[in-house]
């Protein structure tokens, strides 16, 4: 689940334009631990999750779930 929720960390802060700087102050977290989210060393916790589906306005689903993250994918085809 890490390959797939890091390729949606990273696909749903380049698609709203925000920095890695930007969602780490968002998070209240180090930027070295945001970076360590988006390339898959580490998990994030629940909390960081719905966190980040109300920033980017979409279902924590789609940030963790692989059928979810394809469909959001093909949506911008």
């Amino acid at each position: 689940m890490i390959i797939i929720m890091k390729e949606s960390l990273k696909a749903l802060r380049e698609k709203n334009n925000y920095s890695q700087a930007t969602v780490d102050k968002y998070l209240g977290i180090s930027r070295q631990m945001y970076i360590k989210y988006e390339s898959g060393e580490a998990e994030p916790p629940v909390k960081v999750i719905v966190a980040l589906s109300k920033l980017y306005k979409v279902d924590y689903a789609q940030i963790i779930d692989n059928a979810a993250f394809l469909h959001f994918l093909v949506s911008f085809l």
